[in-house]
């Protein structure tokens, strides 16, 4: 079983989607994760990175929304879920066996969040995460310390801070040891979720594939006071996720002018603006999630050093009427040109492949209909047969049984009617026999009688 060290630890993560086949490509093109068939029938499918792999995709239930769930390994899966039980946890997915080793279950906190339990004997070292793969998880629920009270029993996480964040309000961030994982934190809306967070280098080019992907930006860019920078996401199917560019990968280049974080930056307030906000609207609305200051002592100052540094920005680069542009600059305006160029080209391409899409679905819907049609009509017409057979049938029934009727009707009255008349001819053949009997009863009388007397009479003989 799982060593006891390594209990705690975020090691899986499972996607559940409506489309599988769809989410494979759209992570494939943002992410740029391998996708690797685990099942025979395609019903499932791996996730690997740079380092091997980290999650699978699998469709999900009807009744359920798509989500990511994090999977935690625990010493053992049953001993774990019994605890989790007793302390107002609800089993979502039993116990299972693996088929290349190792066991695991999925459950619902005792707020509603759904989360993993894994344990084998082969899990990896621990390490820290590289870039293409999961390096932060968050939970957003109802009541934090009762929920970190829950999964500090379950898996052994330790608090590490608890910083308040002002408005959004207290921020637990939880580990093991020295290692910071996540945090906890009461979410204002919505059902209590997990949300994992996925490492990459350029927030900008990464948020430009996922917009082409059709996912869409739920909040940010915006920075962390470590300097790490994030943005929470959607997937096309509706699976939330977020993407975290970390400080080092964030840091600008020695000698050059700008940065990815100016960039990212300067594209979260054209986004901003072009949805009808302001610039200090979108730095207010910025102010980080982990932060060990109020929002409202960070955010004014943040907004300040952002103006004045668009200012001076701005004013460095304005060259003067009649002037020629600096080589420099004229090299930076060309190639931010053509990566306008280029990104309305992808959006143009997106377009036109969504405008595509579309039409293949609405013929593919045609066919279908027009399909459904035809087999409508074919059951249409067989039910009618079966309806006219088994009228037929009921009427050759009723056809013979009123035959029966009337054949048995007329052997029954032609039966009475001989009965009768036999009945009838019985007493006059009785009498006639009676008075024949009589009659020759009296005929031998007369005869006896007449030879009796014969035998009396006197013959003139003897006289």
């Amino acid at each position: 079983m799982t060593d006891h060290s390594d209990r705690g630890r975020f090691v899986w993560h499972e996607l559940m989607t409506p489309n599988p086949s769809g989410a494979r490509d759209f992570y494939a093109n943002v992410v740029g994760w391998k996708v690797e068939a685990s099942a025979p029938d395609d019903s499932h499918a791996t996730f690997a990175g740079p380092t091997g792999p980290l999650g699978g995709c699998t469709t999900q239930s009807p009744t359920a929304s798509p989500q990511w769930v994090p999977f935690v390994t625990v010493t053992d899966v049953d001993d774990a879920l019994r605890t989790a039980e007793t302390l107002g946890a609800r089993v979502v997915v039993e116990p299972t066996a693996l088929d290349g080793g190792g066991r695991y279950a999925v459950l619902a906190d005792p707020q509603g969040a759904t989360i993993g339990i894994y344990s084998a004997d082969d899990i990896p070292p621990e390490r820290a995460p590289d870039p293409g793969e999961f390096s932060w998880h968050e939970l957003g629920t109802t009541d934090y310390r009762a929920a970190f009270d829950f999964y500090s029993e379950l898996f052994g996480w330790e608090k590490i801070r608890e910083p308040d964040v002002g408005p959004t309000g207290v921020y637990l961030i939880f580990g093991r040891g020295d290692t910071e994982l996540g945090g906890i934190y009461d979410k204002d809306a919505g059902d209590p979720a997990w949300l994992s967070y996925v490492r990459v280098t350029d927030l900008a080019a990464t948020l430009d594939k996922l917009e082409a992907a059709r996912g869409s930006v739920q909040n940010g860019p915006m920075d962390v006071p470590n300097g790490d920078r994030i943005a929470q996401v959607l997937d096309p199917y509706g699976a939330a996720f977020a993407l975290h560019v970390v400080a080092a990968d964030a840091a600008p280049s020695s000698g050059g002018d700008t940065n990815a974080s100016d960039a990212d930056e300067s594209d979260a307030d054209a986004a901003l603006r072009s949805d009808g906000g302001t610039t200090a609207e979108y730095e207010a609305r910025s102010t980080p999630v982990w932060t060990d200051a109020p929002a409202e002592e960070t955010a004014p100052e943040a907004v300040k050093a952002a103006k004045e540094k668009r200012a001076t920005k701005k004013a460095a680069t304005r060259t003067p009427a009649g002037e020629e542009a600096p080589p420099k600059k004229a090299a930076r305006r060309k190639t931010a040109n053509k990566k306008a160029a280029k990104k309305k080209a992808a959006k143009k391409a997106s377009a036109q492949k969504a405008t595509k899409a579309k039409t293949t679905s609405t013929k593919g819907k045609r066919t279908t209909k027009a399909s459904a049609g035809k087999k409508t009509a074919k059951k249409s017409k067989k039910k009618t047969a079966k309806k006219t057979a088994k009228k037929a049938a009921k009427k050759a029934a009723k056809k013979t049984a009123k035959k029966t009727t009337k054949t048995a009707k007329k052997t029954a009255k032609k039966t009475t009617k001989k009965t009768a008349k036999q009945s009838q001819r019985r007493p006059a053949k009785r009498a006639a026999k009676k008075t024949r009997a009589k009659k020759a009863a009296k005929k031998r009388t007369a005869k006896a009688t007449r030879k009796k007397a014969a035998k009396k009479k006197p013959t003139k003989k003897s006289r």
